[in-house]
């Protein structure tokens, strides 16, 4: 199981939210961030990646990706990224502070927010999720071992707010800091520790309406509301007489407010760090014992699976990238590349296009079942009427299945989506489209292994290639195309064209969508269209789709121009059927 299948499923369970309303991406270089769309809560993880001589790096972290020991503590990290975030999907409200913060500094206000609301998440996760409390806890020891000693800090008001993260959690002050700064980080901590005696007495009482009934908690919010806002009240004063702060200084793991500079980046021994979990783990269930023995046995076998699985799945990334690489070389693309990931994005887009979809689907069906070869066949989905029909007839036919594979011949399809600067505009219209065609496809051909789909602006993206399944890998990257950079057609074509060439199916379609306006460099026009009589040449055929724009026509003989989703339906599967007339 790789880091995204794990933090989807594991998410899911704890928020216990439809898998569209909470975006998961992985990023590259950020930090752990949760924001709030318009549509509901985005979790931003940070995806480590490999570097040079068997290392790797996590957050600005450099890792010995061949060491045990470092795959423990950074899948550690990940982990609990992952559990505190999606905690905070599930009982946190951050609406409550929304007046709270008006006329206060946005960045010590949100430092004071994160603060009360992982107080209120400690007793949340006491409560409800009791079995997470070893991995926070394993995270928080290893928080506490990157934190810098407080003489080290330069800042005053950093070396306040870094003493307050570590005493809050592990109940100690890294350093030496001095005494009225000491008093006031554990006069807030005092403030911390009273809003999660009130919370936890809250969540008990949410645990007891959900078992036997009642209305308790209902009756307790206002009360936990008015004494949140006044904690925040009371920690603020206390921070405000510093001035504002130069950042919002956050635990490795738990959301960031931008910069953090108060962790180092060197990970530390495993030892000390088991000794600090332990006392971690204390402090988060101070009236039972948390059992760590199984858990460092379990961590050890989860870091070595998915961290494996990660390097696996990125070498098969990078070969299947050189081989693009290696066919593009004198092309004018910038760079290949494959494009983010949002695969919650292209389930809230599906589920808004069903319809298109299965209309197209079954358009395509019927004409093969009217205008092309017998339906019947020897196996697949019983056909009940012509089993009705042999049985009444005694017949020994055994032809009484059909299937809904379009049965022609063998085609292999090539989909080349623009998404460069000038259909920006279009980018929802251009999304759904390029979706529905991709579902279409999908339930057209059986064998993933006959169609890709490919992207481009002045750089080139990988989609899906051939060698892939249509898995959710390849959903997330539909989900997760911007629009960006100079519209390089001829070279995209040329490049798609290649591959196509080597493959050994009878028919080869490319599929263009576009507004067919190239840019970039003199003469692209007349290279585009160059380009396009090359692919013909070659066998290929070539359907054009225009997004709102018929300038697509210009250049395709075989095109239509579609304004929405639902227009794909008939005008493509039309286009289609030109297309194929026409062998």
């Amino acid at each position: 199981m790789r880091f995204f299948d794990y933090a989807w499923f594991n998410s899911f369970q704890i928020t216990k939210k439809k898998e569209s309303s909470v975006k998961i991406l992985f990023r590259e270089g950020i930090p752990p961030s949760l924001i709030v769309d318009e549509k509901g809560y985005v979790l931003y993880l940070p995806k480590p990646r490999r570097t040079r001589g068997g290392r790797g790096e996590y957050q600005g972290i450099p890792f010995d990706l061949e060491d045990p020991a470092h795959r423990r503590m950074v899948w550690g990290l990940f982990r609990a990224s992952l559990y505190h975030l999606s905690l905070h999907v599930a009982a946190s409200d951050y609406h409550l502070y929304s007046d709270w913060m008006e006329g206060r500094d946005p960045r010590l206000s949100r430092f004071v927010i994160s603060l009360l609301e992982d107080a209120s998440l400690n007793a949340y996760l006491r409560v409800f999720w009791s079995t997470l409390i070893p991995a926070i806890a394993y995270a928080n020891a290893l928080s506490y071992l990157l934190l810098k000693p407080a003489e080290l800090i330069p800042r005053r008001q950093l070396r306040l707010m870094a003493a307050i993260l570590s005493a809050s959690t592990m109940r100690l002050i890294k350093g030496r800091l001095e005494k009225p700064l000491r008093e006031e980080a554990l006069r807030v901590v005092s403030y911390l520790r009273a809003a999660e005696e009130v919370l936890q007495e809250y969540y008990l009482l949410r645990r007891e309406e959900i078992i036997r009934g009642g209305d308790d908690a209902t009756r307790m919010e206002g009360r936990v509301a008015e004494k949140k806002l006044g904690y925040a009240d009371q920690i603020y004063g206390t921070l405000a007489r510093h001035g504002p702060p130069p950042e919002a200084p956050a635990l490795p793991y738990a959301e960031h407010h931008g910069e953090s500079t108060v962790f180092s980046r060197r990970l530390p021994g495993e030892k000390r760090l088991m000794e600090l979990t332990k006392r971690a783990a204390a402090i988060l269930s101070p009236e039972s014992e948390v059992p760590l023995e199984d858990s460092w046995t379990l961590w050890g076998r989860e870091a070595e699976q998915n961290i494996s699985d990660w390097l696996s799945y990125e070498a098969r990334k990078e070969k299947i990238l050189s081989q693009y690489v290696a066919e593009g070389r004198d092309t004018r693309f910038h760079s290949f590349g494959f494009p983010d990931e949002d695969y919650a994005e292209f389930l809230r887009r599906r589920e808004r296009l069903s319809g298109p979809i299965r209309r197209a689907l079954t358009r395509l069906i019927l004409y093969q079942n009217v205008l092309g070869e017998d339906p019947r066949k020897e196996a697949g989905v019983l056909d009940l009427q012509e089993a009705i029909q042999a049985m009444a007839s005694k017949s020994m036919r055994s032809d009484v299945f059909i299937t809904d594979e379009l049965q022609n011949r063998r085609m292999t399809w090539g989909i080349l989506v623009d998404v460069s600067r000038s259909l920006r505009a279009f980018t929802g219209e251009e999304k759904d489209v390029v979706l529905c065609l991709a579902e279409v496809v999908k339930g057209m051909i059986f064998d993933p292994n006959t169609w890709g789909m490919f992207a481009f602006d002045n750089n080139f993206y990988v989609v899906k290639d051939f060698s892939e399944n249509y898995t959710n890998d390849v959903k997330a990257r539909i989900g997760g195309l911007r629009n960006s950079g100079l519209t390089y057609l001829p070279d995209a074509v040329k490049l798609v064209t290649r591959v196509l060439t080597r493959r050994y199916e009878e028919a080869k379609i490319l599929v263009i969508v576009s507004d067919g306006f190239p840019t970039g460099y003199k003469g692209v026009e007349e290279e585009f269209l160059k380009q396009v009589r090359e692919t013909w040449r070659r066998g290929i055929g070539v359907i054009g789709i225009g997004i709102k724009s018929r300038a697509v026509k210009r250049y395709i003989k075989t095109s239509c121009v579609v304004e929405t989703p639902y227009d794909l339906m008939k005008k493509f599967v039309d286009a289609f059927f030109e297309y194929t007339a026409l062998l």
